[in-house]
């Protein structure tokens, strides 16, 4: 199985809510894991941005 990092935005209005804006994908769970940690330990927006692992058996 492969690993992707989904990557939200988080948008306010009345429609708004967390929106999936990008797929990054990675060989191995723990990859993944470690770039989900980095990335939520350091967003480039704070409580806007945030990422999750999933895996996935599809091809990217």
């Amino acid at each position: 199985m492969k690993w992707i990092l989904l990557v939200y935005l988080f948008i306010i209005g009345p429609t708004g809510g967390w929106v999936e804006i990008q797929q990054i994908p990675y060989d191995s769970k723990f990859d993944c894991v470690q770039a989900e940690q980095n990335f939520n330990s350091h967003p480039n927006k704070p409580d806007t941005l945030i990422s999750k692992c999933k895996e996935f058996d599809q091809e990217v």
